[in-house]
């Protein structure tokens, strides 16, 4: 969850050990923390659930997963309150690792868990195309089966197969097929690597305004 760090995987719900998991949770509930989320006109913040293990293959993935479900979920409920009495928003976002926890199919069970308004769905297209170009989700479908969960996107564009944070029209991103999810309560980031130059940024934001408006 990236609160005050620019790489949100530095600190997991999932880590092994539990004074990793107790830095987490106290960064969470820190005054400052959440007040910073507080003051944000979307009282959103994304939550990224990092990985389940170092360099995992997908196949090795179902079979270890279980004791990590279990410290995420863990963690959850403990930040859960917090979020709650805030009316902050958290958004579990999809990730781009196959290694990486929740996995598109465990998002079902996974909000089924956790069905406070609280806990939303965030949607990372360059995270999404990634999984589809490598044959393991179909990203529009994904994206259906979680509409009623969505909070907002991380918009970006992926060449194929998984170079992401690219200027969306330049990848493999279909964002027309994207659009009958799309709504204006969405909170919706660009998401662009740091290479772009500005024409390039410009044109990505005009192409996914003309797709799906302003």
């Amino acid at each position: 969850m990236g609160l005050h760090l620019a790489r949100t995987g530095v600190l997991s719900p999932a880590a092994q050990y539990l004074d990793q998991r107790r830095v987490h949770l106290n960064l969470f509930q820190r005054d400052d923390s959440c007040c910073f989320a507080g003051k944000l006109s979307s009282q959103r913040i994304a939550a990224g659930i990092r990985r389940a293990g170092h360099q995992l293959a997908a196949e090795k993935r179902e079979a270890r997963k279980a004791k990590f479900i279990e410290r995420m979920y863990e963690t959850l409920y403990k930040i859960l309150p917090d979020a709650e009495s805030r009316s902050i928003k958290l958004g579990c976002e999809n990730r781009e690792a196959l290694e990486e926890l929740p996995f598109e199919s465990d998002c079902s069970l996974f909000f089924r868990e956790f069905s406070s308004p609280a806990v939303t769905y965030w949607h990372d297209t360059g995270h999404a195309q990634i999984k589809e170009n490598l044959g393991f989700i179909r990203h529009a479908m994904h994206l259906e089966s979680l509409a009623h969960r969505l909070a907002g996107f991380h918009i970006h564009d992926t060449q194929f197969p998984g170079r992401d944070h690219c200027a969306p029209g330049t990848g493999s991103v279909d964002f027309a097929a994207l659009k009958h999810v799309v709504k204006p309560s969405h909170i919706k980031v660009f998401e662009f690597s740091p290479s772009l130059t500005v024409e390039e940024l410009k044109k990505g934001v005009a192409h996914v305004k003309r797709i799906w408006g302003a």
